[in-house]
């Protein structure tokens, strides 16, 4: 059982509990605030931001990918997902076919964990819970820009109910990689690491077809879809403090007083230089 109802916000020993306090209205609050503080400071973007917030990311990704249909475009994409200060260097292919009578779902962990909250499944509870079940699950590493947007949709109705997606993956060596990396050191005090992901993110939309450097950074969680949410307030502010400083180096920042239009993050495009 809850310790507290869902939508009630509420800090308990440095963690910030609620529903989706981690995934990812945190993480949209680090983006604001670290574009705030720079503000405050008297200093404005070399560039044009644009502020996304999708649905769908955790059934179709849909929502990021009408960003990409309405021709936003940027230089690069920073996602604000609870990665625990770490950074997404793939996300896996998976397909999920679920037998659905009600309440289904995966349990984190299985490559699935996306369906937990389509289904309502809680963490701890079984990998066959209540009335349905998962049919069957898989994962690959990516076949990157294997596939477009038709495919996969006449590959859902090959295989019926059920989901299929190619992964993605952020190839190592761009400056929007270094710069987070050089920022993430200088607010924590430690070397960015980089891992795999075993479900979906929207991160492929912007990797796969607008084929630019996409980061998925955020911080520590726990719970995430699940009973007892929570993110932790010291790593929220480690790393709004590390995406302040990825801004203002990437593309930089100038005076208030001037205006010139340029790039950015999460996600920007270069107008002028």
């Amino acid at each position: 059982m809850r310790a507290d109802p869902p939508f009630k916000p509420v800090v308990h020993d440095g963690w910030f509990f609620g529903r989706g306090s981690a995934d990812m209205k945190v993480g949209k609050a680090a983006n604001i605030f670290a574009l705030d503080a720079l503000r405050r400071e008297g200093y404005q973007l070399a560039a044009t931001i644009y502020l996304q917030s999708a649905v769908e990311e955790e059934s179709t990704g849909n929502g990021a990918l009408m960003g990409h249909l309405r021709s936003y475009r940027a230089d690069g994409a920073l996602i604000p997902e609870p990665e625990d200060e770490k950074l997404v260097r793939q996300c896996r292919h998976a397909m999920v076919r679920n037998r659905d009578q009600g309440h289904a779902g995966a349990y984190a962990g299985d490559g699935v964990r996306h369906q937990r909250n389509r289904y309502g499944v809680s963490p701890g509870r079984s990998r066959t819970a209540a009335r349905g079940r998962v049919e069957r699950a898989h994962g690959r590493t990516p076949a990157f820009r294997g596939r477009g947007a038709s495919d996969q949709s006449k590959s859902q109705q090959d295989r019926g109910q059920g989901l299929d997606f190619v992964g993605a993956e952020l190839v190592p060596g761009s400056a929007a990689e270094d710069t987070l990396a050089e920022s993430h050191h200088d607010a924590t005090g430690e070397r960015l690491e980089s891992f795999m992901s075993a479900g979906y993110l929207d991160a492929r939309a912007y990797a796969l077809y607008d084929h630019i450097p996409t980061l998925c950074y955020g911080p520590i969680s726990r719970d995430i879809h699940g009973i007892d949410e929570a993110v932790s307030l010291a790593s929220l502010k480690r790393i709004t403090t590390a995406m302040a400083l990825f801004i203002a180096r990437w593309p930089g920042l100038e005076a208030a007083a001037q205006l010139r239009r340029g790039i950015v993050c999460s996600t920007g495009k270069r107008e002028g230089s």
